[in-house]
């Protein structure tokens, strides 16, 4: 035990639990699947967890939670109060068959589990940023790749990396058009 009161490799293991469910690999619920005490998905009975026993945790249940009562997305039934689920993504801005790949994907998980908004994390550009609102790679680098989440309205906040901001990462006005964006396209 750590000096919070948290066992180290557990609190190791919520991390991959937290990664597994941004991506959607494993149950992201902590609620008992039964009232009779039976263990929760993601969980082997004894404490712990498909993280750290490598299974796979992935949900038995439907997915559509089609009159479940499932508040949660994953169609067991339980309700988990105050998840917030969203995406991460970084190193985007290539506007290549990988990015695309990783839109679909995440449009996938978030049609699943839902999404409440996604993140990206910087070098949204690349190489050299944007050098207007109306540059194409707004459209090849952003909308195209993401189009999927745009139409499922789902919120995108931005942060800027050195690539968004020029070759030497010191045009500071370049970052001025990927927040001016926001005009453009609200979901931005």
């Amino acid at each position: 035990m750590d000096r919070f009161g948290y066992n180290v490799p557990m609190r190791r293991n919520l991390g991959l639990i937290a990664i597994g469910c941004l991506l959607g690999a494993v149950a992201c619920s902590n609620t008992p699947s039964s009232s009779d005490g039976a263990a929760s998905e993601g969980s082997s009975g004894d404490g712990t967890t498909d993280a750290d026993t490598g299974g796979t945790g992935q949900e038995a249940g439907s997915a559509e939670g089609s009159g479940t009562g499932d508040g949660d997305g994953d169609g067991d039934g339980n309700v988990v109060p105050n998840v917030v689920r969203f995406l991460a993504i970084g190193d985007t801005g290539e506007g290549n068959e990988a990015q695309y790949a990783v839109g679909s994907a995440a449009a996938t998980i978030c049609d699943l589990k839902g999404c409440e908004f996604a993140l990206l994390l910087g070098d949204n550009f690349y190489d050299i940023g944007v050098t207007a609102t109306s540059d194409v790679q707004f459209i090849d680098k952003f909308e195209q790749p993401y189009a999927d989440l745009l139409a499922a309205e789902i919120p995108f906040y931005v942060v800027l990396g050195n690539h968004d901001y020029g070759e030497l990462a010191m045009d500071w006005d370049l970052g001025t058009y990927q927040v001016d964006y926001r005009e453009i396209q609200p979901l931005w």
